[in-house]
């Protein structure tokens, strides 16, 4: 039997979550995941308090500004501690936050959100996928919002809006190129 190489779709490999590439063929049984899942803290860098912004030169979404703090929780932690522990992080308790994270080797405009013990424990189980094929330490990323922001994605540039101000950019440059020849 040949085997044959799929070369005709270079790019294919992109387009793909890179947990794909994480190989599972023989995990441990149910059991042992349970217990190895009890056995650690989950570590996550969690940003706050800036904006997710195209950049000027290539147009991909990035994180702008605000701050960028490790917490790290029991793995089992229910929601409520969870947005408990993210609003003392980032608004020393006096705020209600939501947040999403974002699974590694995705971009921006693919965050996750979490809003209830289920799908807190679907980002757990992403964290356990990283944790089992990494060996070096893995923090996956969370963005926290204000609740306020939830619903409306302020925080998100709709692409009429990421034109107008690439626009405004560009012509800024132009006047800023001309003034100085």
């Amino acid at each position: 039997m040949e085997n044959y190489s799929y070369n005709s779709y270079p790019d294919s490999g992109n387009s793909s979550p890179r947990s794909r590439e994480i190989d599972f063929e023989n995990p441990p049984p149910w059991d042992d995941q349970q217990q190895h899942a009890q056995n650690y803290k989950a570590k996550f860098m969690c940003s706050y308090g800036g904006k997710i912004l195209p950049r000027p030169h290539d147009n991909q979404l990035s994180y702008i500004g605000g701050e960028t703090k490790i917490l790290a929780v029991e793995r089992t932690i229910k929601f409520s501690s969870m947005i408990s522990k993210l609003s003392a992080l980032c608004c020393g308790g006096d705020g209600e936050v939501s947040f999403k994270y974002q699974l590694p080797g995705e971009d921006l405009d693919a965050l996750i959100s979490v809003t209830n013990d289920d799908d807190l424990e679907h980002m757990m189980h992403e964290y356990d996928r990283l944790y089992r094929a990494s060996a070096k330490p893995v923090r996956m990323r969370l963005f926290i919002f204000p609740a306020t922001d939830s619903g409306n994605f302020d925080h998100v540039l709709n692409p009429v809006e990421i034109q107008r101000q690439l626009q405004e950019l560009q012509r800024l440059q132009i006047r800023d190129q001309e003034q100085l020849a």
